[in-house]
């Protein structure tokens, strides 16, 4: 058996015997009701993450641990946002949610200027350096390009901010490398994405001029943290990636709520 099976198979066999028959063991079991703990949530209202957990009267914590997808500090996006919620706190959601007519935004997109750069910024909009780069998923390394969207805090929630965040794509400056790919035969889009562990739709953001096919040859541009990884854990070297620069990885943005409405569960 091999030692990873040896780890936890024992384990559950363990938690299978005495959740079977407890008195064995001179151990009372907490009830626990045989129903869902979790619902999703749809809603198209754009919030603080902050907000949210409130409305749901959670801890943030808590909040974040059912929904880990909401890693800014707005859940906002382009179409109707999912939020997953306990069964008792959904109703509370959704019903407290239809009470505010407000905006519950505080923060908003900014596109990165000509010549500036992120120090500046951040005392423009009264963050630390280290609070804005961790907000928008900068490296310590990494530099931001012209047009880069960051999000900052705006100073009062208003429709302007909600506006600025409507067709706002937020990007992820990664920390990995930007390597030249050369396409052998047999090669797809698709293929070379999952070699580098990335998406197709992030190989076309990349190579602006790709097509719907590639040709042995063809040069494409990665960026990717995932060849020297891979180099040592399957022992082979991947040929014709060059690296060359950091660069931006694009993420996808994160869906846009409509209204708030609890999915049903037969």
């Amino acid at each position: 058996m091999p030692a990873e099976t040896r780890n936890y198979v024992p384990k559950l066999q363990a938690v299978k015997n005495i959740v079977s028959d407890p008195e064995a063991f001179n151990l009372e079991l907490a009830y626990i009701p045989d129903a869902p703990y979790f619902t999703v949530v749809r809603t198209s209202r754009k919030m603080d993450v902050k907000i949210a957990a409130d409305l749901a009267e959670m801890p943030l914590a808590e909040f974040l641990s059912l929904n880990p997808q909401h890693n800014r500090p707005v859940i906002a996006g382009a179409d109707e946002t999912t939020i997953l919620l306990p069964y008792d706190k959904a109703e509370l959601f959704a019903a407290k949610l239809e009470l505010v007519s407000q905006p519950m935004v505080t923060w908003q997109a900014y596109k990165i200027r000509a010549g500036e750069t992120l120090p500046q910024v951040a005392a423009r909009f009264g963050l630390s350096l280290e609070t804005l780069r961790t907000v928008n998923g900068i490296g310590p390394r990494a530099t931001v390009p012209v047009g880069h969207a960051v999000l900052v805090p705006s100073q009062a929630p208003s429709d302007a901010t909600i506006a600025s965040l409507q067709n706002a794509v937020f990007t992820t400056v990664a920390s990995g490398r930007t390597l030249y790919h050369l396409v052998r035969k047999g090669e797809t889009i698709s293929s070379i994405a999952g070699r580098y562990d990335v998406t197709s739709q992030e190989l076309r953001t990349w190579n602006a001029a790709l097509g719907a096919r590639i040709i042995p040859g063809q040069r494409l541009r990665v960026i990717s943290d995932v060849t020297q990884t891979r180099s040592k854990t399957k022992k082979w070297k991947q040929k014709g990636a060059v690296p060359v620069a950091q660069a931006v990885r694009t993420t996808v943005p994160a869906a846009k709520p409509r209204t708030a409405r609890i999915a049903q569960h037969p």
